[in-house]
């Protein structure tokens, strides 16, 4: 009579318990790692925000001025939002101050208006940049 041999359910539950307990490890590494890779800010688009700034001091023209006031409201949202995800809450709050700022560009009646608002607000996001640096990343 052939023997068949029977595994025991305890080793199997074993293995199973040491993979779970592997996984579980390697799963909570992801989030360390994320944050480590978004905290640094991106330098392009801190480029991009102070090239408006200076495109907006620049501009003749009202329309493409207030263009560029608007792409540099949206940038300053992302790198706050960066900020946010690395923990840099004094970063955060100067890029969403001087993103509230850039949104009172649309209110703006003339160019020198909007250069006004747009100088006010590249110094908060000189000083988001600064805090950010602080921070660890950018």
């Amino acid at each position: 009579m052939p023997m068949h041999i029977v595994r025991k359910p305890a080793r199997r539950a074993g293995r199973r318990y040491r993979s779970f307990a592997l996984a579980a490890f390697l799963t909570s590494l992801l989030p360390a790692i994320a944050v480590a890779q978004t905290c640094d800010i991106q330098p392009t688009q801190a480029q991009m925000v102070q090239a408006n700034f200076q495109r907006i001091a620049k501009e003749g023209d009202f329309a493409s001025a207030q263009d560029y006031a608007e792409r540099a409201r949206r940038g300053l949202d992302q790198l706050g939002a960066q900020a946010r995800r690395c923990g840099c809450e004094s970063a955060q709050a100067g890029f969403e101050d001087a993103a509230r700022e850039m949104r009172q560009a649309r209110l703006a009646e003339s160019r020198a208006a909007l250069r006004q608002v747009a100088e006010r607000a590249a110094a908060r996001f000189e000083a988001a940049m600064a805090l950010q640096r602080a921070c660890g990343g950018g």
